[in-house]
């Protein structure tokens, strides 16, 4: 299913900061980053992870900014759920 169908059925708040994350390699994250700008969300970014036990100092500073993640791989929205609200989307 395409990433902008999963978003329809989502509640999130135009205003709020948002992290578009997946797992490396598949620039999946980027794509739905410009995805939710084209849709008015105003504070979005990205981040890959390859494996998030310790994330990058780069992405951690984005994960520790951000209000919701918008996780697109199950592993990753486990591993940050006590961190930030999740909306999890399969891609």
């Amino acid at each position: 299913m395409a990433l902008e169908n999963q978003l329809k059925p989502t509640k999130i708040p135009k205003d709020a900061t948002i992290l578009a994350v997946c797992m490396g390699g598949l620039n999946r994250s980027p794509k739905l980053a410009d995805i939710l700008r084209t849709k008015s969300y105003q504070n979005v970014d990205y981040a890959a992870a390859t494996g998030l036990a310790i994330p990058m100092p780069s992405t951690q500073r984005k994960i520790d900014a951000a209000e919701v993640i918008v996780a697109l791989d199950l592993d990753i929205a486990r591993i940050l759920k006590e961190q930030c609200t999740i909306v999890l989307i399969k891609g």
